[in-house]
């Protein structure tokens, strides 16, 4: 994967996610739509590097493609606990 210099724009493969540059100096990246069920919302990360934001989104990819499921605003700590 080629990091850009910031400012700079090229086309991301596809299923690779969406990253850009916040106002705040901040790179986002955000997961693709082609990996999220369509029950859930996609998440996104943050860091100060667009290099850390890469590596957070495959860490997010191999999440879900090992099926861990990011459910926390319906999981209460006991049923967590249980699993």
């Amino acid at each position: 994967m080629h990091i850009m210099p910031r400012g700079e724009k090229h086309r991301r493969t596809k299923g690779e996610g969406t990253i850009r540059w916040r106002s705040d100096g901040r790179c986002e990246g955000r997961e693709p739509p082609e990996i999220v069920p369509p029950e859930e919302r996609p998440r996104s990360v943050s860091a100060r590097s667009e290099r850390e934001v890469i590596r957070k989104l495959r860490e997010l990819r191999r999440e879900r493609e090992e099926g861990y499921k990011f459910d926390a605003r319906r999981v209460t700590v006991g049923q967590y606990l249980e699993r």
